[in-house]
């Protein structure tokens, strides 16, 4: 192992954080490879915290680790040493000088592969295959005045039971479905095909890795030919209204 001096660690940042994350694991696999390293780890619920954090101990912060540790405003505050470096690359960069015969290597980032024609065909067949049935049933159904009273009644009733409080008129949206059974369907569509998608993600697990439309080159891209090695990928979703 390497003989460096270099025998703390301390990490502030706030929990969520991707950046803070990655100094987190790697100060500690150094700990867990030298016995000697101690990892001291300061974790906010929030960002918002952690920025309240920052500005209440500015003037102390400046008093011990200078002007550039006071105007640091990212996540993680990384110090070595009682000695500020700065964010996560800084951090990393130190250890990896500090610990050379270490690995601090990323683990691989696993890309999912884009669902393939055939797949895409499929949901898409199975889905349509889904909405022309129900768009059938209640086209058959709101031509049988007697069954199509019979379950508005019903259905007007459980909502009763229910005590459903809506600005609108549920019995007369429960009758548009029988009187127009195609909207209603395209209406059921977009909630298929979105759950479809969907079903594909987990909290922490992979995003999809959907098709998009680059807008500096007009192709075609793929999510994941936007990430670039270790480096956290940002999504910001929005409307262009």
């Amino acid at each position: 192992m390497s003989g460096c001096t270099l025998t703390k660690v301390s990490i502030t940042g706030f929990e969520s954080c991707g950046f803070f994350k990655r100094a987190v694991d790697v100060s500690n696999k150094i700990a867990k490879a030298q016995s000697s390293v101690n990892v001291e780890v300061r974790g906010f619920v929030s960002r918002e915290e952690y920025k309240a954090w920052l500005a209440q101990e500015r003037n102390a912060i400046s008093t011990k680790y200078g002007s550039a540790a006071a105007s640091h405003t990212s996540s993680p505050f990384a110090v070595a040493d009682d000695v500020f470096l700065g964010g996560c690359d800084a951090l990393l960069a130190k250890l990896g000088t500090a610990f050379p015969d270490i690995d601090l290597t990323p683990p691989k980032v696993v890309v999912p592969q884009a669902p393939g024609f055939l797949a895409h065909t499929a949901g898409f067949a199975v889905d349509t295959l889904k909405v022309s049935m129900v768009v059938s049933v209640v086209s058959v159904v709101g031509r049988i005045g007697p069954l199509k009273r019979f379950l508005l009644k019903q259905m007007e009733s459980k909502m009763h039971e229910a005590k459903v409080v809506s600005s609108y008129d549920e019995g007369k949206l429960m009758e548009n479905v029988f009187n127009k059974p195609c909207t209603f369907g395209a209406f059921i569509w977009s909630f298929m095909r979105t759950a479809r998608l969907s079903a594909q993600v987990a909290m922490g697990g992979l995003a999809p890795n959907v098709k998009l439309l680059d807008t500096v080159s007009g192709g075609e891209k793929l999510l994941y030919d936007y990430q670039h090695g270790s480096r956290l990928l940002v999504l910001n979703f929005g409307s262009q209204s």
